[in-house]
């Protein structure tokens, strides 16, 4: 069901549910067990063929080595873009400015 807000994407990482660190080879268990659970032609899951779709889209980021660091410096920035809003947000909310209005 679409809720009208936009989501956003799942980290690759948790969709194959390996750590960040994870090698190429765990990469690749991970993936091959994944797949047992989400192929569209196995699966009881409500969406396989979106799960798979997604899973797969996330090994071919992850094992290909410039792929995944360009992935790794999208999370990065996201991260930090997120830690800036947050920290301009609490110093508005806390801001004498704000306080004196209140």
């Amino acid at each position: 069901m679409n809720s009208g807000t936009a989501q956003m994407p799942r980290n690759y990482y948790d969709i194959l549910e390996v750590r960040s660190d994870a090698s190429h080879d765990e990469i690749r268990q991970a993936y091959r067990r994944m797949v047992k659970l989400v192929h569209p032609d196995t699966s009881d899951a409500e969406h396989p063929t979106m799960l798979f779709q997604e899973l797969q889209q996330a090994y071919e980021a992850l094992v290909d080595d410039r792929q995944r660091r360009l992935y790794d410096a999208s999370l990065a920035s996201e991260r930090l873009r997120s830690e800036r809003m947050l920290s301009f947000t609490l110093q508005c909310m806390t801001s004498p400015a704000r306080l004196s209005v209140l």
